[in-house]
Order: C-alpha cells, then sequence, then structure tokens
C-alpha cells in the first residue's frame, strides 16, 4: 500500500524557496501548491483547502501573521495546519506562531529534512513536535 500523497501550500515571496523547497516537497512524495505573497495565500488556502500550509512570516501585501490568524478564525481552514518556516529568528517568534495558532514553527537555517518531517507529522494528523 502506498503512502498518502499530502497537497502542501507553500507560501514564500523568495522565488527561490519556493522552487528549491517546492523540489524537496515533491521529492518526499507530496504534491505542492506555491503562493508568493500573503494574499495570495490565503487565497489559495480557502480554494484548495490543502493538507498543510507551509508558511514565510515576511511576505508582501499580507504578512505571515495575519494570514495564520485569518486561517485560524475560518471555519473551513482552522483545521489545517499551518507550519511557519521563516528566517526570522529573534526571541519568542517561535511561541508567539504557536500563540496564533500555528502548528509548529521551523526555521529557514534548520535542516530541510526538519520541515519534511514537521509537514508529514501534522498532514497526517500525528500531531508532530512543535518548534
Amino acid at each position: 500500500m502506498t503512502e498518502k500523497r499530502y497537497r502542501v501550500l507553500l507560501v514564500d515571496d523568495e522565488p527561490v524557496i519556493r522552487k528549491m523547497f517546492g523540489r524537496l516537497l515533491e521529492m518526499a512524495e507530496m504534491d505542492v501548491l506555491t503562493a508568493a505573497d500573503g494574499e495570495e495565500g490565503q487565497a489559495r488556502a480557502l480554494a484548495e483547502l490543502p493538507d498543510a500550509i507551509i508558511l514565510d512570516l515576511m511576505l508582501p501585501k499580507k504578512n505571515g501573521y495575519d494570514v495564520c490568524v485569518a486561517l485560524k478564525q475560518d471555519a473551513r481552514t482552522q483545521h489545517i495546519p499551518i507550519i511557519i518556516f521563516s528566517a526570522k529568528e529573534e526571541p519568542g517568534d517561535d511561541e508567539r506562531c504557536l500563540k496564533l495558532g500555528a502548528s509548529a514553527y521551523v526555521s529557514k537555517t534548520q535542516s530541510p529534512q526538519k520541515l519534511i518531517d514537521e509537514v508529514k507529522a501534522w498532514a497526517s494528523g500525528q500531531q508532530g513536535r512543535t518548534a
């Protein structure tokens, strides 16, 4: 029996990040949707209802904090795990994101495998690890 392919929405304003991590997620047997800014990410999440959302914090048009809050307040998307994936590493960022409803916080400086593991754990409902 084959493993379920998860549909993941990757929201990041950097084309290189979308391409590189999108490819890594595809190699991990995931279907990847992308968005380049917060407004587009929120709209795609509502339209596509992915299994998990990977969300950068520093985005044009609408930052990741606001997108996270909006998606967690919407009955259509509140159940979707949001993994914050950011280069922003100020003290307390991870705690703030978890309080806003994110399921996990992964720094862009961590191993790409950490991101893949978090996405698989949360998308599968195993409610993996945090921060």
